[in-house]
């Protein structure tokens, strides 16, 4: 884990993905990011450069008959969440999450797609946000001034919004990505060491097996045990069922840590 990551609240999206890289010792990509992110394992934040203008949502079990279309808000297809909307125009910026729930999720789908995908795309449902209080905004779009009614923040001076401004870039909060990995440890899906603690555990094995080799002043063994044959044998003996200790695999694993730690490792 870099030293930038544990100092920052936030990266941006390819340092997440160089970051999943290590942790997972295996290629991640920026669509891989934003796939996990489209599967609810993670969540994807937008940091704004400028303020954005939103209105306010909280979830309502129904949109009263006859309501303007202004007020509420239906959102996705099955099951359809009703979002009441303040009256109020107020402005965010720095980092908001992306709930996924409304136009925000197309965008992310079509940049997941094609790496071509820029903010130009434009949805058909208004566009989610949500603060680490989780607090939801809807996204809003000014008119033209000319268009414009007094006071300024009159919520007719804008529109509903549907795409993102090009000033947004995507990152992902550094306590999202370690709360993923403590899910995938709890559920059993403890991502591989990576390269550095892998060489580090073989060198540590290498060690020690030489240490329990190593002649003694009377010519024995410090351990006793005459080779590594022996040390397997006396391992399987104390330890008969252990998960991955088997003649073939601690023959492995000691060829492969002595490699290592005379540097000769492939």
């Amino acid at each position: 884990m870099s030293k930038i990551f544990t100092l920052r609240d936030w990266i941006y999206l390819p340092d997440a993905a160089r970051h999943l890289t290590e942790r997972f010792n295996e290629p991640v990509t920026e669509q891989d990011v934003l796939t996990l992110a489209l599967e609810g394992r993670l969540t994807l934040s937008i940091r704004f450069q400028s303020q954005v203008a939103v209105r306010r949502a909280e979830r309502v079990n129904e949109r009263p008959r006859g309501s303007l279309g202004g007020t509420y808000l239906s959102i996705g297809q099955e099951p359809v969440q009703f979002l009441q909307l303040s009256p109020v125009v107020s402005y965010v910026d720095g980092v908001l999450d992306l709930p996924m729930i409304g136009g925000e999720r197309a965008l992310i789908r079509a940049r997941e797609w094609s790496e071509d995908s820029t903010w130009d795309d434009i949805t058909f449902d208004e566009i989610l946000l949500k603060d680490q209080q989780g607090c939801l905004f809807v996204m809003l779009t000014r008119k033209p001034i000319e268009e414009w009614k007094e006071p300024f923040q009159n919520n007719e001076n804008y529109s509903m919004c549907y795409e993102l401004p090009e000033s947004g870039r995507l990152v992902v909060r550094t306590q999202a990505i370690r709360e993923m990995e403590q899910s995938l440890d709890q559920h059993g899906g403890k991502a591989d060491l990576n390269s550095k603690e892998r060489t580090s555990y073989l060198n540590i094995l290498g060690g020690l097996l030489a240490l329990m080799l190593e002649a003694g002043p009377l010519g024995k063994t410090r351990s006793g045990y005459d080779d590594q044959a022996a040390i397997i044998d006396g391992l399987l003996a104390r330890y008969p069922g252990a998960a991955g200790l088997s003649k073939r695999t601690l023959e492995a694993k000691f060829a492969e840590a002595k490699r290592t730690l005379s540097g000769r490792a492939e």
